[in-house]
């Protein structure tokens, strides 16, 4: 593992007789002009793992981008560990599936054009640091100068980071704009509506539409462009059980109107309830974190 990221110099006593719990500890020759890098890729059997790296005492002159990953890692506690995981109910692999069906039946310029179209480059396997969040969130704060409900304020070494509609524009790329009022009150079934024609006006699960999906012909490429849509929506950026919730009705009234759709301000909806899962995720559960500390580990799940 070493050699996968430069020269190994020394190990220390515990990596080297295996007395080690989720780190091993090594000193290593590296090349400081160059980003360090956040992980290393292990083959185990058919898998492949990928480590996180933890570089200690860099120097101030490294070249290592500011915000990377390595960076964060220096503000982690490893001493004070809260007994929560921290989990994503985003199926990561689900672009490779939409890039099949969409290359299958032609529709993979139509769907860049739409408001999901960017995400098809995105390299997979995608990386969640479900560790790197976990400590993130033990260290929020409350802004001095006061803070609004969308928003939250992490402290990171003498720097304070904020979480608000702007970052996420910024990472996410979606419209953000204000929510139209009741717009998830509308579950109208039409006659000749997806929906109503596919299922038969039964929310399906994500599982089930997924499933329907894949025995559609060309000649539905219409209805087949709208259920991807919807699938984004509730596999990618929600967290949807695909095999037992079914799938908000309001999606299937919304992808009926093309420019009502690709124009909703999908940034701002998705924040919503990314910014609900990321407070409630620990939160929800600190009188049980510090009264049943040590009867076995929580899950939180964003």
């Amino acid at each position: 593992m070493a050699h996968g990221i430069e020269i190994p110099l020394k190990f220390d006593r515990a990596t080297l007789e295996g007395d080690y719990g989720h780190f091993a500890r090594m000193l290593i020759d590296v090349d400081l002009s160059k980003p360090l890098p956040d992980s290393i890729m292990i083959e185990v059997g058919e898998d492949c793992l990928f480590p996180i790296l933890y570089f200690e005492n860099v120097p101030s002159f490294c070249s290592m981008p500011k915000n990377s990953i390595v960076e964060l890692w220096r503000f982690l506690d490893h001493e004070n560990w809260v007994p929560v995981s921290v989990n994503s109910g985003s199926k990561r692999l689900m672009i490779t599936r939409l890039k099949s069906v969409l290359q299958k039946f032609g529709l993979v310029e139509k769907f860049k054009q739409g408001p999901f179209g960017k995400y098809l480059d995105l390299k997979e396997p995608l990386k969640i640091y479900g560790q790197l969040i976990h400590n993130i969130l033990k260290r929020e704060i409350i802004h001095p100068k006061g803070q609004r409900e969308d928003e939250m304020w992490f402290g990171l070494g003498k720097s304070k980071a904020r979480f608000g509609q702007e970052e996420f524009c910024v990472c996410s790329g979606l419209n953000m704009g204000q929510l139209p009022e009741g717009f998830a009150n509308n579950n109208e079934v039409e006659e000749d509506s997806l929906l109503k024609r596919i299922f038969k006006g039964k929310r399906p699960t994500a599982k089930l539409l997924y499933a329907t999906l894949r025995k559609m012909t060309s000649e539905q490429s219409e209805d087949m462009y709208k259920m991807l849509n919807i699938y984004m929506v509730s596999q990618f950026f929600g967290t949807d059980d695909g095999r037992t919730t079914s799938i908000l009705g309001w999606l299937f009234s919304l992808v009926e109107n093309k420019g009502e759709f690709k124009n909703f301000p999908w940034g701002s909806y998705i924040f919503r309830f990314t910014l609900y899962f990321l407070k409630a995720v620990l939160h929800r559960q600190l009188s049980q974190l510090r009264g049943e500390a040590k009867k076995g580990g929580k899950n939180g799940k964003l």
